[in-house]
């Protein structure tokens, strides 16, 4: 999975636990409530999109944060893809929130 997939979806979470006036701490506890095994680290880590979790943590994520787990995984919604020889940018722009998530020069 690409990195612009990764921030896409940090950019979600964290926008998502903004509405709802949520913390990582109070995600720790809900997914202890549920016998879901989540940590700290792990939080830290999609927050900062540097991974993704897999689908039950996923599913807990948006039900937790009452949002469409496709949508916070970045598969549904509006995130456009730009691209251009002429240029040596990538740029996703998601169209949900209306900001730019990434903007990375391609050439190495």
């Amino acid at each position: 999975m690409s990195n612009i997939a990764y921030e896409l979806f940090a950019s979600r979470l964290k926008e998502s636990m903004n509405q709802q006036q949520m913390k990582p701490i109070d995600l720790l506890h809900l997914a202890e409530e549920q016998n879901l095994k989540l940590g700290k680290s792990h939080i830290s880590q999609y927050v900062n999109g540097k991974t993704m979790p897999r689908a039950e943590i996923l599913q807990f994520l948006a039900d937790a944060l009452q949002v469409d787990a496709d949508w916070l995984a970045g598969r549904t919604g509006s995130c456009l893809l730009y691209t251009s020889d002429a240029a040596d940018d990538l740029l996703c722009v998601d169209l949900g929130g209306l900001r730019l998530i990434k903007k990375k020069n391609r050439r190495p």
